[in-house]
């Protein structure tokens, strides 16, 4: 559409000489006017599946106070919406909230996982060795992780779904196929996760009015209500938080977080924006400096442990999300959502939200992120193997290192053959040249011969 092609008018550089932050930003926020729709609106929910599960089972373990970390992602939104011009999420890291969840680790304990990861990947990308990393890692395996990280998302949605009551699982499973569908239709301009939003507010309001003394504990509640005090005050980890968070949660995240919330994004990025004007595209060491800020930063001040992920990407973008506008709107409204429900009112809220409508947004885009990893080029046995070790030892890293090394199989059988075949051809070339060179001897004979009967 030519609209769509005028939308994609250069911004001004930051690198250009003379470069005006308020000009900049109106300059955004012209373009934020411009893409905002209904479909943007129902991308930004794309990435609730993943979100509301693992921030409610950190705020049950007393790993994060959820308002604080909600009104931190909702900051992070906004400061990714200004740098970029795609719809890029933010969500809790996922390694650490498993060890969190699975071990109770103290609040101190899950800043120091999120400031020792966010230190690391911030060096990776102010001295460009994630570019190293990048070049080392094949596009195959980079493909393998997408696909096995999609297929454990469709598990764990599946989980979501049919853990529940017998009628809120088929509710689920009867959503998720519908919003599989229709968000599967690519001439489809549904907002499919508003939708599902507004099912699941649904289900909620009819699952309280049928227990009575959930709805009367939660009018209580409201009539209590005030606006919520956030937890930002300093946090400042002991020792034993360094040691717990680090070797139990930082060590086994660091290679998830380089691999998928940085190589994997922005190749995601690419494949899903191949026209999008490179000033507004993310980059390997832009990803990864802002992944470390956002850790550096806010988890000394109650943020949870965040980075950027392929899947809540790939989820949004499914969704019908196509640009910065709806990760912006998304992230002022979490920071007012935190505002006014504080920690124990949000806890309530997100309890309430029934699990198989999280599951059918999950699912739907869980299936999308897998096709994006089967679609992509490159090697089929290194991108098998590290989608299948990605599922079967849950673990990106090592389903990487799995992926590598049949990769690094491959090559040295490639080389190895060449070999051969370069000794074959050494061996070839003499018995070639002997007949070449008796040839013109035969030849100059017989004209030798031929000589004196022309006389």
């Amino acid at each position: 559409m030519d609209d769509h092609d005028d939308a994609f008018t250069p911004l001004p550089s930051r690198k250009r000489t003379g470069w005006r932050p308020l000009d900049f930003v109106r300059r955004r926020h012209a373009r934020f006017r411009e893409e905002w729709c209904l479909m943007e609106a129902s991308g930004m929910f794309g990435d609730f599946g993943t979100l509301l599960p693992l921030l409610l089972a950190m705020a049950n373990v007393g790993s994060v106070a959820p308002a604080a970390a909600l009104f931190w992602f909702g900051a992070f939104n906004v400061a990714t919406a200004y740098e970029w011009d795609v719809p890029m999420c933010v969500q809790p890291m996922k390694t650490i909230a498993a060890a969190a969840i699975a071990d109770g680790l103290s609040a101190g304990a899950v800043s120091a996982a999120g400031l020792f990861v966010g230190a690391c990947v911030l060096a990776l990308g102010l001295t460009g060795l994630v570019e190293v990393v990048n070049r080392f890692v094949p596009r195959s395996v980079v493909s393998g992780i997408q696909l096995g990280l999609g297929v454990r998302m469709v598990g764990l949605a599946l989980v979501m779904i049919f853990d529940a009551p017998w009628w809120a699982a088929a509710v689920g499973a009867a959503l998720a196929l519908v919003a599989f569908g229709v968000a599967r239709r690519r001439d489809a301009a549904v907002p499919v996760a508003l939708g599902l939003v507004a099912a699941g507010l649904a289900v909620a309001a009819a699952a309280a009015a049928a227990d009575g003394g959930a709805g009367a504990a939660a009018r209580a509640a409201w009539r209590r209500w005030r606006p919520g005090r956030l937890a930002l005050a300093p946090r400042l980890p002991s020792r034993r938080d360094w040691v717990a968070g680090v070797v139990r949660a930082g060590l086994p995240q660091l290679p998830l977080t380089t691999l998928n919330s940085v190589i994997s994004v922005t190749a995601l990025a690419g494949r899903l924006f191949p026209d999008a004007p490179p000033d507004r595209m993310p980059t390997r060491r832009g990803v990864a400096a802002s992944v470390g800020l956002m850790n550096v930063v806010g988890c000394w001040f109650g943020a949870a442990p965040a980075c950027h992920g392929a899947g809540g990407l790939a989820g949004q973008y499914r969704f019908g999300a196509r640009g910065g506008a709806s990760v912006w709107v998304l992230g002022w409204g979490k920071m007012l959502l935190a505002l006014l429900l504080g920690d124990k009112l949000m806890l309530d809220a997100v309890r309430a939200f029934p699990a198989p409508v999280l599951g059918a947004l999950l699912a739907v885009a869980g299936v999308e992120l897998a096709a994006a990893g089967a679609a992509a080029d490159g090697a089929a046995a290194p991108c098998l193997v590290a989608a299948a070790a990605t599922v079967a030892l849950r673990n990106t890293g090592l389903g990487a290192a799995c992926g590598l090394a049949v990769a690094a199989a491959e090559k040295l059988a490639e080389r190895l053959e060449r070999r051969r075949a370069g000794d074959d051809e050494q061996e070839a070339p003499p018995a070639a040249d002997a007949e070449t060179k008796e040839e013109p001897a035969s030849g100059d004979e017989e004209a030798g011969r031929a000589k004196p009967e022309g006389k």
